[in-house]
C-alpha cells in the first residue's frame, strides 16, 4: 500500500501482510495534522512468489480518504478541571472557616476590674 497526504509529492510505502483471504482490515499509518486533510492511497498486492495479483487504483488517480481534525478540548470543558477546581475551593473554604472560628487567637484580650 502506498499512502501520502494530499498535496505531497512523495508516496510512503506501507507493507501489509495478509494472513488469509478473509482479512479485510488494514491499519493506515498515523497522520500528524492541525487541520482537516485527505489521505491519498493506492494498493498493489503480490503473492508469495512476487507476482502482482491485484492493483487497486493508480498513483495518478489515487483513492482519497478525507480526515477530520478535532482540536484538543479546552481545559475548562473537562471533568478533571472541575474536580481540581472544586477540591482547591473546598480546601480554601475549610481553612478560612477554621482560622476565623475554630482556631485560638494569637492574643487574648481582656480587662481587669476591681470590685
Amino acid at each position: 500500500m502506498f499512502v501520502r497526504t494530499r498535496g505531497e509529492t512523495a508516496w510512503q510505502a506501507a507493507d501489509v501482510a495478509l494472513a488469509s483471504a478473509t482479512d479485510r482490515r488494514i491499519l493506515l499509518p498515523p497522520v500528524a495534522a492541525q487541520k482537516p486533510v485527505s489521505l491519498e492511497l493506492y494498493l498493489r498486492a503480490y503473492d508469495d512468489r512476487g507476482n502482482e495479483v491485484l492493483t487497486w487504483t493508480e498513483p495518478v488517480r489515487p483513492r482519497e480518504i478525507p480526515l477530520r481534525y478535532d482540536p484538543p478540548r479546552r481545559g475548562y470543558r473537562r471533568t478533571w478541571f472541575y474536580a481540581v477546581t472544586g477540591g482547591v475551593l473546598a480546601t480554601a473554604v475549610g481553612v478560612t472557616v477554621y482560622e476565623l472560628t475554630i482556631a485560638p487567637p494569637e492574643r487574648v484580650t481582656g480587662g481587669v476590674s476591681g470590685h
